[in-house]
């Protein structure tokens, strides 16, 4: 009868008798060579008698350090008597004894001692998962709690999003009615803007044909002045009288030119400031306008005296 020793350490073996054709051999409890080795795995390997029933092959299973036969790493063997069996770190040998087997009686105790042990084990199995489910109940409870917290805050949040949906709606109406008002506004701005863009553009041409006037006077005044230093030699004792006379035209000439220059920075100034305030614009434009009719006097005073030192010099 063939049967299995299993040796624990150098000077303790075990004797398992091979009387079933399917045997189970691991670590826990279960199978049917137990062996309490850490180099075991749980379910390690099985023995099945082969269909002739003279021999049992060996299968590895799930181990992790692996299942050897005469120092070879298998995964299926047939075994023989005498093969040296290394399962993971635990060495085993198969013997064929003559002697007869165990008796069914032994046998049977010894399953009744397994499954001893097996009902040991499932029980304090059943144990520990009963405490877990207790564990489980508990945070269960603490869950069911915190979640009717988070449905309390959800209904409040619920209640206030809607709220605040319906003031932002006032709020998106208020806001078109503004939106509204400020395009008429803006729009009605963008008219008065361009009427005194209208506006100013007229006031630039007539101080540009302005200009062209002063500049052709300052030409005619040239040639005046160019005769009359002609003349210069014959009229000295009233050069002096004719030379203030020419100075005062040439500083109206000069005070017309910045006049100009006045009018043209005023004029950038009314573009600028039209764009900020409307009343200042309109002040501005008002003031534009004074000096405009200033410069114009002044440019009628200055023409009617330098046609009167004409006639003066034409007549001398």
């Amino acid at each position: 009868m063939l049967h299995l020793t299993v040796h624990h350490s150098a000077s303790e073996g075990t004797e398992y008798w091979l009387t079933r054709p399917m045997i189970t051999i691991g670590r826990t409890g279960v199978n049917d060579v137990v062996i309490d080795s850490l180099g075991v795995a749980p379910n390690h390997a099985r023995l099945s008698l082969t269909e002739a029933g003279d021999a049992y092959r060996i299968e590895a299973l799930e181990s992790l350090l692996g299942t050897f036969v005469n120092g070879q790493r298998i995964r299926s063997a047939i075994l023989e008597p005498g093969d040296r069996i290394r399962f993971g770190s635990v060495d085993a040998i198969l013997t064929d004894d003559p002697a007869p087997a165990p008796s069914a009686y032994a046998a049977e105790d010894d399953a009744a001692q397994r499954a001893i042990l097996r009902i040991a084990e499932l029980e304090a199995q059943l144990k520990s998962r009963e405490n877990q489910l207790g564990d489980v109940s508990r945070e269960l409870a603490l869950k069911t709690s915190e979640l009717n917290r988070v449905q309390a805050e959800l209904h409040q949040t619920r209640t206030a999003l809607a709220q605040s949906q319906q003031d932002h709606a006032n709020s998106e109406e208020n806001w078109h009615y503004r939106y509204n008002t400020l395009t008429a506004e803006l729009l009605d701005a963008r008219q008065q803007r361009d009427a005194a863009l209208a506006e100013a553009a007229n006031y630039k041409a007539r101080l540009e044909d302005t200009e062209r006037r002063l500049a052709e006077l300052d030409e005619s005044a040239r040639k005046r002045i160019q005769r009359g230093h002609d003349t210069i030699s014959a009229l000295r004792r009233r050069s002096a009288q004719q030379d203030s006379e020419m100075r005062e035209a040439r500083y109206e000439i000069m005070k017309l030119r910045r006049g100009k220059e006045a009018a043209d920075t005023l004029l950038e100034s009314v573009k600028r400031c039209y764009a900020r305030d409307k009343k200042q614009h309109t002040r501005l434009v008002e003031q534009f306008r004074e000096r405009a009719r200033q410069e114009n006097l002044r440019a009628e005073h200055a023409l009617s005296q330098l046609a009167k030192l004409t006639d003066a010099v034409r007549a001398s």
